[in-house]
């Protein structure tokens, strides 16, 4: 099931059902006193599509209580007049398990900036991608180790841009990367 969600009306609790559900909060994201529980699937999905020339700082305030949620979509929109830009502190979203980000501008890059990211989400990104690009810059959580390393999956279309990835502390050590398309 997709709910489609608008986190502005008031305190909202949310309880998604057995199967993998999906929750859009495009409209507007989580506030202090929301929460959202994905129930029983195992790939509940929280979504957030933004649209041109946006710049998407969190998918919910620290205090919501987000549960049972293993997957964060990122989307932009193909936009004319420019591209979207993500900044996320993962911290919100500490249950997700993976990240699907969505480059979907066929004129420019979108930037999918990735701050306090776990060693888990790390080695569970998808990336798919036109023409336009995409950059993702990754801020590890700990990266203390020795060990740190990242792993992306790209889709990419037909005369695809270019997909950059960065380590904004330099501390993550390996990067793996299986792209087709």
């Amino acid at each position: 099931v997709t709910y489609v969600l608008d986190y502005n009306l008031g305190e909202i609790a949310v309880v998604g059902g057995d199967g993998n559900d999906t929750f859009d909060v495009s409209a507007n994201a989580l506030a202090s006193l929301d929460s959202l529980d994905g129930g029983a699937g195992t790939t509940d999905t929280l979504k957030f599509s933004g649209s041109a020339n946006t710049t998407i700082t969190s998918v919910a305030a620290a205090a919501a209580a987000i549960s049972n949620v293993e997957r964060l979509e990122l989307e932009s929109a193909n936009s004319v007049a420019g591209v979207q830009s993500y900044t996320i502190d993962l911290d919100t979203t500490e249950g997700v398990t993976s990240i699907l980000l969505d480059a979907n501008d066929t004129n420019g890059a979108a930037v999918f900036t990735l701050n306090d990211i776990s060693a888990t989400q790390m080695g569970a990104i998808t990336n798919t991608m036109v023409a336009g690009g995409s950059t993702v810059v990754l801020d590890a959580k700990t990266g203390t180790g020795t060990s740190d390393a990242a792993v992306i999956a790209a889709t990419m279309g037909t005369g695809a841009g270019t997909l950059t990835v960065t380590d904004s502390n330099n501390n993550i050590e390996s990067l793996s990367i299986t792209a087709t398309g």
